[in-house]
């Protein structure tokens, strides 16, 4: 959980809060939260995400203990969460100038737990020298880590390796750019970290969010609804 204090939660959102801290799931909890608005209901949204990487759900991390959400997981997080996006401030920001750079800005909005939208924002940058650079310094350390390896030398298996990873890279450049700016928008949102462990992705993730339920016996709300 985030740091609100319980003391600082309605008792709605405390009794939710507090039930499914104890049932040791990831609870998301975002900073805004405040008094329950006029014709809304607090609702809790599960989302359980699988933790084999043949699902395509996490992937592993560095190391070897930790895993990532990948984009399909967080795009469930995000339909969950009731997450708009927002076409019209979204999109490619850098001038084009650069044909091995390329920077792209995801904007969305979602509704706080006080009623009220807020605005998400995420940016991913794609740099080819960059990457290739990283590659060469990362590849070393990938040969070690094969345990069958191929039946060539550590300098061919290098050469091609970096060759193939880069042209992958520069095809999918735009899409992976764009893709990954939603990421970062989607783990700002509800403080999603950047790696959980096997045990914790075998718990449920959970996410508290308003759910706008009007009163239809009410003769304004009529009235406001066929309007």
């Amino acid at each position: 959980m985030t740091d609100v204090a319980y003391s600082e939660l309605p008792v709605k959102w405390r009794e939710n809060f507090q039930q499914y801290e104890k049932g040791k799931y990831n609870l998301l909890v975002p900073r805004e939260v405040g008094a329950i608005p006029p014709y809304h209901t607090p609702q809790m949204a599960i989302v359980q995400i699988s933790p084999d990487e043949k699902l395509g759900e996490v992937y592993p991390l560095p190391g070897g203990q930790k895993y990532g959400l990948s984009k399909v997981a967080l795009d469930r997080i995000a339909q969950a969460g009731d997450i708009t996006w927002i076409p019209e401030l979204s999109g490619r920001v850098d001038d084009g100038s650069n044909p091995r750079r390329v920077v792209y800005r995801r904007v969305g909005k979602v509704k706080n737990l006080s009623g009220q939208w807020r605005t998400i924002m995420g940016e991913k940058e794609i740099d080819l020298d960059v990457y290739e650079a990283e590659l060469r310094t990362s590849l070393p350390r990938r040969w070690e880590r094969i345990q069958n390896k191929p039946k060539k030398t550590f300098e061919e298996w290098f050469k091609t390796t970096l060759s193939e990873d880069s042209l992958q890279m520069k095809k999918h450049m735009h899409a992976r750019a764009e893709s990954g700016a939603a990421n970062r928008a989607i783990r700002s949102a509800y403080g999603i970290r950047s790696g959980y462990t096997l045990d914790e992705l075998k718990n449920a993730f959970v996410l508290p969010k308003l759910v706008f339920t009007p009163d239809y016996s009410d003769p304004e709300v009529k009235r406001f609804m066929l309007a």
